[in-house]
């Protein structure tokens, strides 16, 4: 679902109150993952606070040992710099759905103000690898 509408009306209201709805009721097993993408630069910026918000946040399952081994999102193929369409956050980003998926997880993601992100087309892609997660998506355009 896309949002959009000028500064004020309560596109971000509207998807926080969604995402409290969705995690009072349990409705998910892996939760909900809400991103700020206020003072985003690039692609490169937002998957990185993504990634952060998913592998960081103190309450989320991922923060486990066990699932950061599995992950290993810290491996050598990711930190070299290979000819590639995706940047390595971004890379990072689809494998933590791959772990996901394939762990049975469904989660619902909220990226606020994606203002300064010219491409999208990685919400169709969440989607088409990751049929289980919902997404909201807020914006002025």
């Amino acid at each position: 679902m896309q949002l959009t509408g000028p500064s004020g009306v309560g596109k971000s209201a509207l998807a926080r109150h969604t995402m409290n709805y969705v995690e009072e009721r349990s409705f998910l097993e892996g939760g909900c993952v809400f991103v700020d993408a206020i003072g985003v630069q690039d692609k490169n910026d937002f998957f990185k606070k993504v990634n952060d918000r998913i592998v960081n946040d103190s309450s989320g399952w991922l923060n486990q040992e066990q699932h950061r081994a599995e992950l290993d999102l810290d491996s050598p193929c990711l930190s070299t710099k290979k000819p590639s369409a995706k940047s390595i956050e971004e890379t990072k980003f689809f494998r933590l759905l791959s772990y996901l998926r394939a762990a049975g997880e469904d989660f619902f993601f909220f990226f606020d103000n994606v203002d300064s992100l010219t491409d999208l087309s990685f919400v169709a892609e969440v989607l088409e690898k990751c049929p289980a997660a919902k997404v909201i998506v807020t914006g002025r355009r």
